[in-house]
């Protein structure tokens, strides 16, 4: 995973009582990878900030060169800067490669 990979965003499981699922899959760009501390650093493409709920599990996809891996995380924090509208993600058991047949 390297920066400027496109990742999606969709989320898994809905962690507050309450809330409803949301089926909409969101566009980012990858900003960094931190493996030290299994968060990835994504920058939201469409949508505002308050779609994306801190209180969800979230599966994100990232494509490059045909080659697709996957992880599970929650949102921990979500804010605008000069790079655009951040999103960090805490991820939970690791990536996994997709294979296309």
């Amino acid at each position: 995973m390297k920066t400027g990979d496109v990742a999606e965003l969709k989320m898994q499981k809905v962690l507050c009582k309450g809330k409803q699922m949301d089926e909409k899959t969101y566009i980012c760009e990858v900003l960094k990878y931190d493996a030290q501390q299994e968060c990835v650093v994504l920058i939201l493409k469409t949508d505002k900030l308050t779609d994306i709920s801190l209180d969800a599990v979230y599966k994100c996809e990232v494509s490059r060169d045909g080659v697709c891996t996957w992880c599970t995380g929650r949102v921990y924090k979500r804010y605008c800067s000069a790079k655009g509208k951040i999103l960090r993600l805490q991820v939970e058991n690791g990536f996994y490669k997709i294979n296309i047949k």
